[in-house]
């Protein structure tokens, strides 16, 4: 029998999904025949806008380690994160990955793989070399980011499942003008406030309410239902659930999927937990991290914000120096 229509509210963003995976495959960056060398050709697009922004900004070589990697990360942080928020939207408005996320393959969701897949393995190489400042928590972040993206693309299962989830990243935005802000002294202003705002709501909802609540049981539904479904080498729809079942894809894929799923949904409740705390002005009696400890912004570490303006770095550091006023100009807000 032919499928059902797809959803009114799917319905509705249709010419935006269509436009996009039109694009996209105009381009031929989707083609599955150049996954690894687009992937790769991502990751050094990523590793050389942070080693450019290191020189082209004046005395960077003074700063301190961490004050270096802290500015330098922000511009492939928010290209990466600008890159998956359209792509992922594009993918779960598409009525197909409801429908067969495991054979659904977009245009959007195949480039959207290879930008995650990219920039989660120059992050790893990141995190490992700066250690220290980032700790346990974005290792894991790096590693559980990057197999199940990588993976998908090799195996061409769950594309558009995967891409999906890419939507997660619309809170990261919000996040780098957040941490750009603190550390150039220009984090106590309503702007400031706003973004706070701003990026708790957005936090909230694509990755708890969408990716755990919505995400999360269909994964688990798709799971159940081709783990007991009998076996077969055929494409079919199940009863349970109306999803896709394939006996060919190996239990390792989705033993490596529910993994991820676990892991990163566990990470995501664990930070919206503590931002949930800080919202209530609940403080945790415990060593501080180093974070934490970092003195107030320096006169140097202000006028960061009013460093070169390239073409790179122009939508990172851009709204902040135009409208985050600096720390004592409330009155200009």
């Amino acid at each position: 029998s032919p499928p059902p229509p797809p959803h009114p509210f799917l319905s509705f963003f249709s010419p935006y999904v269509n436009t996009l995976n039109g694009l996209v495959s105009s381009s031929k960056l989707s083609d599955p025949d150049i996954d690894v060398p687009v992937m790769l050709g991502f990751f050094a697009l990523f590793v050389f806008l942070y080693i450019l922004e290191f020189f082209v900004q004046p005395n960077m070589h003074l700063a301190t380690k961490s004050d270096r990697h802290a500015w330098c990360v922000k511009v492939p942080s928010q290209l990466h994160a600008f890159l998956c928020t359209i792509f992922g939207w594009a993918c779960i408005l598409d009525p197909e990955m409801w429908a067969n996320p495991i054979s659904a393959s977009s245009p959007s969701a195949i480039l959207g793989c290879h930008v995650i897949s990219g920039y989660m393995l120059a992050d790893l190489i990141s995190v490992l070399v700066h250690f220290e400042d980032e700790g346990l928590p974005f290792l894991v972040h790096a590693i559980f980011s990057f197999l199940p993206y990588f993976t998908s693309l090799y195996t061409g299962t769950l594309r558009t499942f995967c891409g999906s989830a890419l939507i997660a990243e619309t809170s990261t935005m919000t996040l780098n003008y957040r941490l750009l802000a603190m550390q150039t002294g220009r984090s106590k202003n309503k702007v400031y406030d706003l973004n706070q705002a701003m990026f708790f709501l957005t936090f909230i909802f694509v990755r708890i309410i969408i990716c755990f609540c919505f995400l999360t049981p269909h994964f688990f539904t798709m799971l159940y239902s081709n783990l007991t479904s009998p076996g077969t080498s055929d494409w079919r729809t199940m009863a349970v659930g109306n999803l896709e079942v394939n006996s060919d894809v190996p239990v390792g894929f989705w033993v490596l999927m529910l993994s991820v799923f676990v892991v990163m949904n566990c990470l995501n409740s664990f930070w919206a937990l503590s931002m949930v705390k800080i919202a209530l002005g609940i403080k945790r009696k415990s060593k501080s991290s180093s974070r934490a400890k970092k003195a107030p912004a320096s006169k140097g570490q202000k006028n960061q914000a009013k460093r070169i303006l390239t073409l790179p770095n122009l939508f990172v550091y851009g709204p902040v120096a135009l409208l985050f006023p600096e720390d004592g100009d409330d009155k200009k807000v």
